[in-house]
């Protein structure tokens, strides 16, 4: 097969236009599922007449179009298909894993700098997507499907992903829309959670530790950035998409640095000790795993080593509830349930004006993954908890709780 057909002719990087229904035909007789993204760079024309077309093409293009085919290596094809306009080919997935890959192509976008002259200059992308199984089989009408889609997600604002089908009505931009929380369709759990997973620990493959608490929280603050709850409009529901996992189950809404390695997971007290991202299999089953360091005792409740050992022995770890009055002042449970104590003599009434905290005061663990990830299974809870408290113990390790995930079914799709 001649190097003009193969490679794009103009870089030599990526596959050109003639080769792409030959690949399309050819793999889809493996019957696996192919997936085809249509995109271009957004404002694309603008940079040309600043800069002029050699330079961009120089400083732009090439290295693009470098960092394009690195990215699908071993999960399809790239080609280019117009000055502007590629075509990704995906071998072996379904919507959800390509809509994830397309997402996941635009972070990647959005997130490189490239040095035109003297200038640092960032780009975005509007993308198409289609997939075989879903949409049709025949070559030209999904590449004209995904087309259609790539259309769609520029007249609604551009530096998105559509998907072919999707109806789209709303007008927001999506960085307003990102910082309200608000989103034109729902995404799928499992999706959403690669994409932050994908921007926090970019590049992870396997299991990655992270045992500097400093970074870790870097990376978790990455995940767990705003919105971590998303409504469509006024009617609809909210979505969750982020949840932890470990005996409790419950979705995340807030996640910040209070000081130095302690962090506020919602009203949970954490002192993060270390962090492993796990990104052993599909989309769907990737996770991150979190152990933190033990509190000193509030005072409120005194324990005697005996009493610890007992919650150890019977949950895995021992924490404490109290409550947080002006910032600075803790007190019971019980008073935080009353709204009402004694403080410095003073019988005060906090008429609201208080927060639950909850801290751990012997080491504890817990999972960070998708509201619809295979660990939301009630017959994995016992299954985990014991996988958990093994961990803290040393009898056990990630790679065993990876593999027990990696056996879960996946869950059919859904917010």
């Amino acid at each position: 097969m001649s190097p003009d057909i193969l490679l794009s002719e103009k870089f030599g990087i990526l596959r050109s236009d003639k080769q792409l229904k030959i690949d399309f035909e050819a793999y889809q007789i493996d019957g696996g599922g192919l997936g085809l993204i249509f995109f271009d760079i957004d404002h694309f024309k603008p940079l040309n007449t600043k800069y002029t077309e050699t330079v961009v093409d120089k400083d732009i293009l090439a290295p693009f179009q470098r960092q394009l085919s690195d990215l699908v290596c071993h999960r399809g094809f790239a080609y280019s298909v117009g000055g502007d306009e590629f075509i990704i080919l995906l071998l072996g997935v379904n919507q959800e894993e390509t809509l994830a890959f397309a997402n996941r192509l635009l972070e990647t976008a959005r997130n490189t700098v490239f040095k035109v002259k003297e200038d640092d200059v960032n780009i975005t992308l509007s993308a198409g997507v289609a997939n075989d199984l879903s949409d049709s089989r025949d070559y030209q009408t999904l590449r004209e499907l995904a087309n259609q889609a790539e259309n769609k997600a520029k007249a609604n604002g551009r530096n998105q992903v559509v998907f072919s089908g999707q109806d789209l009505t709303a007008t927001e931009a999506p960085k307003e829309s990102e910082q309200q929380g608000i989103v034109k369709v729902f995404p799928e759990s499992t999706v959403f959670f690669y994409e932050r997973f994908c921007s926090a620990f970019p590049g992870v493959r396997g299991i990655q530790w992270f045992a500097n608490p400093d970074e870790a929280i870097i990376r978790l603050s990455k995940l767990l950035r705003p919105p971590l709850s998303l409504t469509k409009d006024k009617h609809s529901g909210t979505l969750s998409p982020i949840w932890w996992w470990r005996d409790g189950n419950l979705h995340i809404r807030k996640f910040g640095k209070v000081k130095d390695e302690i962090v506020l997971l919602d009203w949970f007290e954490l002192k993060i000790d270390k962090v492993a991202a796990v990104n052993s299999g599909s989309y769907y089953q990737c996770f991150v795993y979190v152990q933190t360091s033990p509190f000193e005792p509030t005072g409120l409740y005194p324990r005697t080593e005996e009493e610890i050992k007992w919650c150890v022995d019977t949950f895995g770890y021992c924490s404490e509830e109290y409550g947080l009055f002006d910032n600075q002042y803790k007190v019971t449970r019980a008073e935080y349930d009353d709204d009402a104590a004694m403080i410095n003599g003073e019988l005060i009434d906090f008429e609201g004006n208080i927060e639950l905290r909850i801290r751990h005061i012997t080491p504890y663990n817990f999972i960070i993954a998708a509201q619809n990830s295979p660990i939301n299974n009630s017959r994995f809870d016992q299954t985990l908890k014991q996988l958990m408290n093994n961990l803290l113990q040393g009898k056990t390790s990630l790679e065993h709780v990876e593999e027990a995930v990696s056996k879960l079914s996946k869950r059919e799709p859904r917010g």
